[in-house]
């Protein structure tokens, strides 16, 4: 679960310097490693990069059919596709606006939670989408706006999770295993969305989707990630 950002100019990427402690240069292996470990043994990261990658993983099992789906299935053409699709854009910008506003309400890690099951049961009101065009155009519009919204709630707070949870020296090699895991899983639940939609059908490999997201949302329910609050605090070496 992520957004894109617009990064640093090849130019300000230039004039970068790296400047480590004499003696301090290590192998890109036991960097990786390094990471890996720190991941494992947390209590708050591991739990949270199992199940990111597992919501990753058969979110994309159905992202892979979606377009396929609306319009062979439920019969949209493109302006009505479009319009479906575009509203997590939407739910992007409401995502962002309210996310203060639910920060107040709900602590930390149960904000987490609540986001992560929110997430996957959007993904519901896509299978289930049925009747005439306009009718399965806003479910899947109500789909992605929901998604979308909740997806920015995480985004945030794992953001939060990783300055909080991860010290300053190891945090490249942290959030590296921890993106490199998460993403890279998105395309193996597309190939496996290609092969369930050929074999047991669009609308069942989406149902597929939405239940294995659940699945993930699920491994959240730890008592270490329920009990996160925002502190102030340095973070801490190891949990």
């Amino acid at each position: 679960l992520g957004v894109r950002t617009h990064g640093p100019r090849p130019v300000q990427l230039a004039r970068l310097q790296l400047r480590e402690k004499p003696g301090s240069k290590v192998k890109e292996h036991r960097r990786y490693r390094a990471g890996f470990k720190f991941v494992a043994k947390s209590s708050v990261l591991g739990p949270l990069l199992a199940s990111a990658a597992t919501i990753n993983f058969f979110a994309f099992v159905g992202y892979a059919m979606l377009v396929l789906y609306a319009n062979r299935t439920l019969h949209l053409d493109s302006i009505l596709i479009g319009i479906a699709f575009g509203a997590g854009a939407i739910g992007g910008v409401v995502g962002a606006s309210t996310f203060g506003i639910i920060q107040r309400v709900l602590p930390l890690g149960r904000l987490i939670i609540v986001g992560s099951f929110i997430y996957p049961l959007a993904l519901f009101l896509y299978p289930v989408a049925h009747g005439g065009a306009a009718t399965s155009a806003s479910l899947l519009l109500a789909g992605e706006f929901i998604s979308a919204v909740a997806v920015v709630w995480l985004d945030i707070s794992i953001g939060t999770v990783f300055v909080q949870e991860i010290p300053s020296h190891l945090m490249s090699r942290v959030s590296g295993v921890y993106r490199t895991i998460n993403y890279g899983v998105r395309p193996l639940g597309a190939l496996a969305g290609g092969f369930l939609g050929e074999s047991v059908g669009l609308r069942t490999t989406l149902l597929i989707s939405a239940s294995g997201a659940v699945v993930g949302a699920i491994l959240r329910l730890r008592p270490s990630v329920a009990q996160l609050r925002v502190r102030t605090g340095p973070s801490q070496e190891v949990k």
